[in-house]
């Protein structure tokens, strides 16, 4: 997920539930809306979807995974179902998510994050790249971005 788009998982309240495989996960957030994810394993797929007030959809994160459940692309739709952009994850040999790819619905390339993790295994930072590779933010307090 790009800049715009960040999950801000600042939960207070997170509520699970498994039903015949799919498992399903609720995230109040503290700005009162809410993000409702559905892992299904079995057909390695998962989509998260972020409420506003009274319900309204904001966004919604349709996941490929692979066969140890990890995301390796995904479409974001807009708060009118529209494809927004396509995403795309990689990981490292600890399987720890190495780098995001934001793309455009034209597969141009709009943004990259790249994650360090510290010796300890702790993620550290996300690094933020525009398409020419010019860096645009650092942080050093790492927002957990969507599900990976």
């Amino acid at each position: 997920m790009i800049i715009a788009v960040a999950c801000c998982c600042l939960a207070w309240n997170v509520h699970a539930q498994e039903d015949v495989g799919v498992k399903v996960s609720i995230v109040i957030h503290e700005d009162g809306t809410k993000t409702v994810t559905k892992l299904d394993p079995e057909q390695h797929s998962s989509e998260e979807t972020t409420y506003g007030m009274k319900e309204r959809v904001l966004k919604r994160v349709v996941y490929a995974l692979d066969e140890n459940n990890l995301a390796q692309s995904a479409v974001v739709f807009n708060s009118k179902g529209a494809p927004e952009r396509k995403l795309v994850f990689k990981y490292d040999p600890l399987s720890r998510l190495a780098e995001e790819q934001d793309y455009n619905l034209q597969d141009e390339l709009l943004l990259r994050f790249v994650y360090e993790y510290g010796k300890s295994g702790k993620l550290l930072r996300i690094r933020a790249y525009d398409a020419n590779g010019k860096e645009q933010t650092s942080s050093t307090s790492a927002p957990q971005r969507g599900m990976h």
